[in-house]
């Protein structure tokens, strides 16, 4: 990446090594977010180093280095206003740094102010159409269509739109085919149009594993809800599978992988009954859920999930 501050001409090798430390950082974070504990830990001890060398490197590019401690305490301090407050420097220094822009916006994500994240991205994106910042932006629209009923149909088009630009910009990421799947999946939950929706969602998780991206667990967790949704039941364990083995913590697929094999057993068990009473099966069916359930059918299927379940909706 180039210098965010390309006056100086010359740039400090040890600037230069610190810069390369922290972009490696933002982008394993981009990566794997999840993994919080191993990004804290990275985090820490560049901090220390930053920390060590931090006369030189203020006196060397003052604004350089507040914008990569900034972009590390973004992703590492549970105070966001560590972070933002140098960030807010760098931006007032030069409006036009994407990367400050990156990072605050994930510091507003964080405190949950989705409007901020988004006027963030939008500076950032005014820089450069970057398949992260991108993709970042498609997550906030489809946040903000629960909070904004009356504008879910245009939060969930630019949700899509941004998706799929994101992919765009370079299809062999599976991360963004990831954000791709989540965005149609979350239009299928809030429009009902069809099955074409939860089709196009597969389509994309199955990119998103394809092409690399195998260390996710709630990925694999997405993909295995929509194919028991779509009664690919085969595949649909394959997932479920997948994502226990990455996360041994989450209870979410351990509980749909119990009911799908449950209701697997019964419609075999009801069919060998329906055969030998020589009665035809039937699609319509009927449910008591409790307040604390959505659902959601599909043929003889109807499936009830918490509310707490952590589906891309």
């Amino acid at each position: 990446m180039a210098s965010a501050f390309p006056n100086y001409e010359e740039e400090d090798p040890e600037i230069r090594e610190i810069e390369v430390l922290v972009d490696d950082l933002v982008k394993y974070f981009e990566e794997r977010r999840f993994q919080h504990e191993e990004i804290v830990k990275r985090g820490e001890a560049l901090e220390e180093i930053m920390l060590r060398h931090q006369e030189n490197l203020i006196r060397e590019n003052e604004f350089l280095f507040l914008l990569k401690i900034g972009q590390l305490y973004s992703l590492t301090k549970k105070d966001k206003k560590v972070a933002m407050d140098v960030l807010s420097k760098v931006v007032e220094h030069d409006p036009n740094v994407a990367e400050a822009w990156d990072a605050l916006a994930v510091c507003y994500w964080d405190l949950h102010d989705c409007e901020k994240a988004k006027f963030c991205l939008e500076n950032s994106l005014r820089q450069g159409r970057r398949k992260v910042p991108l993709r970042n932006m498609s997550v906030i629209c489809r946040k903000l269509s629960n909070k904004y009923p009356d504008k879910k149909f245009s939060f969930l088009e630019e949700c899509i739109n941004l998706a799929k630009e994101a992919v765009e910009k370079d299809v062999k990421d599976g991360i963004s085919w990831g954000v791709l799947g989540n965005a149609y999946l979350s239009a299928h939950f809030k429009l009902m149009k069809d099955m074409d929706y939860a089709n196009l969602a597969l389509t994309s998780y199955k990119e998103a594993v394809n092409m690399g991206t195998t260390f996710n667990a709630e990925l694999y967790f997405h993909q295995g809800y929509v194919n028991a949704f779509c009664e690919n039941y085969k595949e649909a364990l394959t997932s479920l599978d997948n994502a226990i083995a990455l996360d041994t913590v989450k209870q979410e697929p351990f509980l749909l992988k119990n009911e799908l094999i449950s209701f697997l057993n019964n419609d075999i068990q009801n069919s060998q009954i329906a055969k030998s009473l020589k009665v035809e099966s039937t699609s319509e069916g009927s449910s008591q859920f409790g307040e604390d359930h959505r659902m959601f059918v599909h043929g003889k299927v109807i499936w009830s999930t918490p509310k707490a379940i952590y589906l891309p909706v």
